[in-house]
């Protein structure tokens, strides 16, 4: 898929500047934030996280626009994501969406960072209302075969600490996957770093049929919703204490 790089949002910052957007008394609550008007936005961050990246897909699905730029925080996996999310769930666009590198940075605003891209037309990711509303608008719109009959087989995916926060140590490492591998588990490995569409369809496809998820808390776990597949994050308490 080639990168069009010639039209990036045309909305920018305009007059505001970060003092526009803070105060003493001005704290955001993500939790509260308004209704966002969909025709005023013109583009959507794609992060690098899976999960998040989905999510973006189908919240422009639901906003149903005729126009859609996609902005990839990373390029290579953006278009992956990208490529894989149309073969797995039918939430097609009106028309194809425009692919190109985000050079959007928002982190200095805070709390106040969606409001903030609102006023460029850009969406950075959807609120906490909008994630429970993505998981019904996704419910059951998988491509036809996509997702069979439950089988017998669970996934799971251990992460060390030195990789993941939420990680555990050597030797719970060793542990888990010793067990997962005498009990039939099929690794699904790391959630990020895909080389191919079809790699990261394989193993879509294997998460939405198995009978269960068990695991590190990565993006699997909450993919695992999407189809319906029971998940359990895993947590090292001591002497290693994974973050939550």
């Amino acid at each position: 898929m080639t990168i069009d790089s010639s039209n990036i949002v045309s909305r920018q910052m305009q007059q505001r500047t970060i003092e526009d957007y803070t105060g003493e008394n001005d704290k955001f609550d993500l939790a509260v934030i308004p209704d966002f008007d969909s025709k005023a936005i013109s583009a959507f961050v794609v992060p690098t996280a899976l999960v998040d990246a989905f999510r973006i897909f189908t919240l422009a699905h639901m906003y149903d626009n005729e126009e859609v730029t996609f902005l990839l925080d990373n390029v290579k996996q953006g278009e992956i994501f990208w490529e894989a999310f149309n073969i797995i769930f039918d939430l097609p666009l009106k028309k194809e969406p425009k692919l190109i590198r985000n050079t959007v940075w928002y982190g200095d605003f805070g709390d106040r960072r969606h409001e903030v891209c609102y006023d460029m037309g850009i969406r950075i990711g959807p609120t906490r209302q909008e994630k429970e509303q993505i998981v019904d608008h996704m419910s059951g719109k998988f491509r036809p075969g996509f997702k069979t009959t439950d089988n017998d087989y669970f996934v799971y995916s251990i992460h060390h600490m030195s990789k993941n926060h939420k990680g555990v140590d050597q030797f719970f490492l060793d542990k888990m996957i010793e067990m997962f591998i005498n009990s039939g588990g099929i690794d699904l490995g790391n959630s990020r770093d895909f080389n191919t569409t079809d790699e990261l369809v394989d193993k879509m496809k294997l998460l939405a049929n198995a009978s269960c998820y068990i695991g590190t808390k990565t993006s699997w776990i909450n993919l695992s919703r999407f189809f319906s597949v029971p998940g359990m994050a895993l947590y090292q308490h001591s002497p290693h204490r994974s973050k939550w």
